[in-house]
Parts: structure tokens; C-alpha cells; sequence
């Protein structure tokens, strides 16, 4: 056998060395849950800034040294793997990567080990009492910990796993003859690792821009996601109604278009708190007519649900960061971040359900119907606890600023906002009422 032959086994029996590392990797960093010892820490209602040195220490080397020292060796795999170049056929650098994935592992040891002190480890907040803890609340601990788990246990782990069986299909496509299939796998999975190491740049970044934040900019962070989900389902619903009538249509039904100006998002409307509701059709014998107008009466459920965010960010206080950051105990900000989180979630599962429901050419069953009512008092509910939530912790720090008619004007809009819910959920259970089951269901339901 020539020295080059040998040469090429030997390397790939050293790749083979790197993808067992990778094993040994992937099985060790599923990492940062909370542990007994965390439970049993007490927590301190008598905390000061001053007491958080320690902390303070901690989070400068993540900030400064151990994440960013993450994204650089995530970075550094592509040119030990050859993989900047997705054209050429990549030729992976066995001591190089070994050398990478070595450092990288004993970086994500130390960050692990000092992020559980820093999170899990006394001195730890009272999240009751730990408004003038700044950068050290309680909310922070336990968000950044639920952070760099994710991107340790989720993202970096992708990067290993895609690694790992890239470097056994390109072990075994050089010892044999490749298929297509191998290339095309191989291809992919070169993509997919630079997506996922660009993913780990880009968590890093948030990660550390997000700690760096107001208390309030990270409440008004999650609630600009509730406007952009809201966005995205009144884009997804006419789409939804659309596929229903193809359907209907490739099956023989016939068609029922909605009118597109119906969906036109009305902003001079959204500023006096109403809502363009489409033409309400007669009510249909058709099943699957009325689940097309429980489906439109869905917009104005996640139409009441954007105007009531935007209503709450108008609200929050406009002060020195020096202030705001003293006024909130985490308490108040987890609840105030989750206000309009189970909401948004809750609209969507509910779409969903009717995704299903139009999916069938015969009538729904009762178990669907049934579901779908569920949903619709259930959004009836999540109102009234975000509402109670905003009159909780948000309506009080409307006290002493400079349009303190804010308060009245919460209570008037809270009220509104209420009625129309009310309206709304009411046609929606009235539609849902007029649903045609299934006839043996129906019996049944007799019996």
C-alpha cells in the first residue's frame, strides 16, 4: 500500500477519533437545570447592590471573556472543517478541529461552573424585594441561566450532532464509493452547520445585549413580539380560509372568498379601540361555511388582543433608566413580560384547532367542536388575567408621572376592550353552536 494510502486512512481514523469526542461532548453538556441545592438556597429580602460583588465578577468574565470566547472557537470549527466554502468539497483538518472542539468544551465548563454560581448559588434576591437590586434582580439570575442553557444544551449542541455525522458520511463517502444521496446529505448538512454556528453568534450577541438592558426595555421587547405574532396571524388567517375553499372547490364545493379589504388593519380605528369586523354572512346550512365564519371572527379576536398591547406600551413610564430600574421587583416584571405570552399562544392553538377542522370535507365531530369552544372561553379568560395582571403592575406607575390621566384612561379602555371581547366571543360560540356534527355523533349526543 503506497504512503499515500496510508496517509489518508491514518486520517481518517483520527476524523473517526474526533466524531467519538463529539460523542463524549454531546452527552455532557445537557446542562443547567435547576438542582436541589438551588431549591434549598435562601433568599434574602435584605440584599444590596453592594453584596452582589461576587456576581458582578461573574458576569464581567461572561460578558467580556467566556461568551465571546463561545462564539469565536463555534466560529473557528468552520476553517477546521473546511466548510467556508460550500462548493468545494470540504477536507476537514483532524488536529485543528480536535484542538477547537477541546478549547470549546473547556469553555462551556467554565461558563457552566460560573453561571451556577452566579444564578443558583447564595447570595440569591427575594423576588419580592429586589426592585433596587438593578442588574441583579432575581428575574436576571434566572433568565440568563434559562438563556445560556439554551445555548448551550440546544444550539451548541446542533453544532456537535451535525458535526459528528458529517464527519461519518465524509469518513465513509471517501472509503467506498459515494451515492448522490451521501453527496447530497453531506451538502446539507455543511449548510446546516454554518446556520447553527451562526445561530450561536447571533444568541450570544442577544444574550448579552438583552442583560444590558432597562427592566422595562426587556418587558417592552416581549411585548413587541405579542404585536409582531398578532401580525403574523391576521396575515395567516385569510391564507387559512383561502386553502379551505381550493379545497372545497378541487372537491366540488363551491367557493367563498372572502372580501381581502375585510382584513385591512384600520390604524386610525386601533387609536380609537374598535375593530373592522368583516360582513357577518347569513348563516349557512353548510358546515364547513360556518367554520369559515368562525374563522373570520378569529380576526377580531387577535385584532382586540394587538390594540390592547400597543395600549399597554403606550403606558409604560418614560423616566431615566436610573429610575425605572428601581421601581420593579421581579415579581412584577416576570409578570408583566408573561402578560401577553399565554395570550398570543393561547390564539394560536386556537386557529390551529380550526386548521383541523377544515381540513375534513364532512362535518366536524364533536370532539372538534368542542375543542374549539374550549379555546374561545379560554382567550375570555387569558383577557381577564392580563387585564387584572396591567391594573396590578402597570396601572400603579401611572402615579405622579405627567399624564396621569393614563389611569382613567385605562380603566375606560379596559372596560371597552371587555365589551367587545364579550361581543366577539359570543358570535363565536353562537357559530359554533350552528356547526352540523357528524349524524352518528349526533345520535349519540340524543342518547
Amino acid at each position: 500500500m503506497s504512503n499515500s494510502v496510508w496517509e489518508e486512512v491514518e486520517r481518517l481514523q483520527k476524523l473517526m477519533s474526533v466524531a467519538r469526542t463529539l460523542d463524549g461532548m454531546i452527552e455532557k453538556h445537557d446542562v443547567l437545570e435547576e438542582d436541589t441545592a438551588s431549591l434549598t438556597q435562601e433568599k434574602d429580602p435584605n440584599l444590596t447592590v453592594d453584596d452582589m460583588g461576587e456576581k458582578a465578577e461573574i458576569w464581567r468574565k461572561l460578558e467580556s471573556e467566556l461568551l465571546p470566547s463561545i462564539k469565536e472557537q463555534s466560529t473557528a470549527l468552520l476553517t477546521s472543517l473546511n466548510l467556508q466554502d460550500l462548493v468545494k468539497h470540504p477536507i476537514p483538518d483532524p488536529e485543528s478541529t480536535r484542538e477547537t472542539l477541546s478549547n470549546l468544551d473547556q469553555t462551556i465548563e467554565n461558563t457552566v461552573s460560573v453561571t451556577v454560581l452566579f444564578s443558583l448559588r447564595s447570595p440569591l434576591p427575594d423576588a419580592k424585594h429586589d426592585h433596587r437590586m438593578k442588574k441583579f434582580k432575581a428575574f436576571r439570575l434566572s433568565q440568563l441561566r434559562q438563556e445560556l442553557r439554551a445555548l448551550i444544551s440546544a444550539r451548541i449542541r446542533f453544532v456537535l450532532e451535525s458535526t459528528r455525522e458529517m464527519l461519518h458520511l465524509y469518513t465513509v463517502s471517501d472509503m467506498v464509493t459515494a451515492t448522490s444521496a451521501t453527496w447530497q446529505k453531506a451538502s446539507q448538512l455543511r449548510q446546516h452547520i454554518q446556520m447553527c454556528i451562526a445561530d450561536v453568534s447571533k444568541s450570544v450577541h442577544n444574550t448579552i445585549e438583552w442583560y444590558q438592558k432597562s427592566d422595562w426595555a426587556t418587558i417592552q421587547d416581549e411585548w413587541l413580539m405579542g404585536v409582531t405574532s398578532c401580525n403574523d396571524l391576521l396575515e395567516e388567517i385569510p391564507d387559512i380560509i383561502n386553502r379551505a375553499n381550493r379545497r372545497a372547490i378541487t372537491n366540488g364545493g363551491s367557493d367563498s372568498t372572502p372580501n381581502l379589504a375585510h382584513f385591512t388593519i384600520n390604524s386610525a380605528e386601533e387609536a380609537n379601540l374598535t375593530v373592522d369586523n368583516p360582513d357577518t354572512p347569513n348563516r349557512r346550512d353548510s358546515s364547513r361555511e360556518l367554520m369559515l365564519d368562525v374563522t373570520r371572527s378569529t380576526i377580531s379576536f387577535v385584532k382586540l388582543t394587538r390594540i390592547c398591547i400597543k395600549k399597554a406600551l403606550e403606558m409604560i413610564p418614560k423616566k431615566p433608566v436610573s429610575e425605572l430600574d428601581t421601581e420593579l421587583n421581579s415579581e412584577a416584571i416576570v409578570r408583566l413580560q408573561d402578560a401577553f405570552g399565554s395570550f398570543t399562544g393561547s390564539l394560536t392553538m386556537h386557529l390551529r384547532h380550526q386548521q383541523l377542522a377544515h381540513r375534513r370535507d364532512e362535518p366536524i365531530s364533536i370532539a372538534t367542536r368542542d375543542h374549539i369552544c374550549t379555546s374561545v372561553i379560554e382567550l375570555r379568560e387569558d383577557l381577564r388575567s392580563c387585564l387584572s395582571d396591567l391594573e396590578s403592575y402597570l396601572v400603579p406607575f401611572q402615579r405622579g408621572v405627567d399624564d396621569a390621566s393614563q389611569i382613567n384612561d385605562f380603566s375606560s379602555w379596559s372596560l371597552t376592550m371587555k365589551r367587545l371581547w364579550e361581543q366577539a366571543t359570543a358570535r363565536s360560540l353562537d357559530l359554533l353552536s350552528s356547526l352540523e356534527i357528524e349524524p352518528e355523533q349526533q345520535l349519540e349526543q340524543e342518547d
